[in-house]
């Protein structure tokens, strides 16, 4: 169903801000990381407080809610073990790997629309996931002295589950958002969680730096995290998989440069920029070679 030319703008613009928005999630992970809570410890504290702010809005809509509730979870699962994956890549690679993996997202909603959606094919999106792939293999060379690690597999991951989550949220744009939303605030720490204690022992953090970070960490929460999943949620109901994985590479422009600003050991050789630059690509050639995914 066509939406409305101003529904669609809303959409746009929602998308490119909440993407800028997440582009920005790693610097509370890895400054509470500094500061003595785990990092997968501070993504779970930056994922809880959204819970206790949902739960009403989940109850006001509960019969909508009831309805949609094992879809809400299923793709809540998706979507927050996507999340998680990338959460965690943080703590095993660096932010810029991480974050261009991650943006291989277009790619994946490419070959899921052509295999799952039985959509067509065309020149477009065939190069778009050559390019996307040819992308990857130059990212992780090995020159700068970083093979391929976890971290690197973990963002890898991060991008298919989050390909299939917004494959799902199109085909059901009447569920309700605060119950899907709810889902994925929920699933997400339960993954971090469990993503991390099969890669190291997973010790709590003193209460004392938990009590520290803790009023930070909510705010970051409520006034970050979730209006910026909320607003990507509403903008997947409406506009293709595809298209938002493009538009979500505002992201990776703020994370590429911020990291680039504040951590300045997080270099890329001239290869690997050729490699995020073709990765990029290919999200643009998935644009222009159709709009249905």
């Amino acid at each position: 169903m066509k939406q409305p030319e101003n529904t669609d703008t809303l959409a746009v613009i929602a998308t490119i801000l909440a993407a800028g928005i997440w582009g920005l999630f790693w610097v509370p992970v890895r400054h509470f990381s500094a500061q003595g809570v785990n990092g997968e410890w501070a993504i779970v504290f930056l994922y809880l407080p959204a819970v206790f702010v949902l739960l009403p809005l989940v109850w006001r809509e509960r019969q909508a809610n009831m309805l949609y509730a094992r879809k809400a979870w299923t793709i809540g699962a998706l979507i927050g073990a996507g999340l998680a994956l990338y959460g965690v890549a943080l703590e095993y690679t660096t932010v810029v790997r991480a974050t261009m993996l991650f943006y291989l997202t277009p790619v994946w909603a490419t070959i899921l629309g052509l295999w799952v959606l039985q959509e067509r094919g065309n020149v477009a999106r065939w190069g778009a996931i050559v390019c996307g792939l040819l992308g990857l293999f130059l990212l992780l060379d090995s020159k700068d002295g970083i093979a391929w690690n976890v971290g690197d597999a973990l963002a890898l991951a991060s991008s298919i589950f989050w390909a299939l989550g917004a494959i799902a949220i199109r085909q059901i744009p009447t569920i309700p958002l605060s119950g899907l939303s709810l889902a994925q605030f929920v699933c997400a720490p339960v993954f971090v969680v469990g993503i991390a204690t099969l890669l190291h022992p997973l010790k709590l953090p003193s209460m004392e730096a938990v009590g520290g970070a803790m009023l930070i960490l909510a705010a970051a929460s409520i006034l970050m995290v979730l209006p910026a999943i909320y607003a990507l949620f509403w903008a997947s109901q409406r506009l293709s998989p595809g298209r938002v994985g493009l538009l979500m590479m505002s992201e990776a422009l703020v994370a590429v440069v911020t990291a680039s600003i504040f951590l300045p050991e997080e270099t890329l050789t001239i290869t690997q920029w050729g490699g995020a630059a073709l990765i990029i690509g290919s999200g643009l050639l998935e644009l222009s070679g159709g709009r249905s995914i």
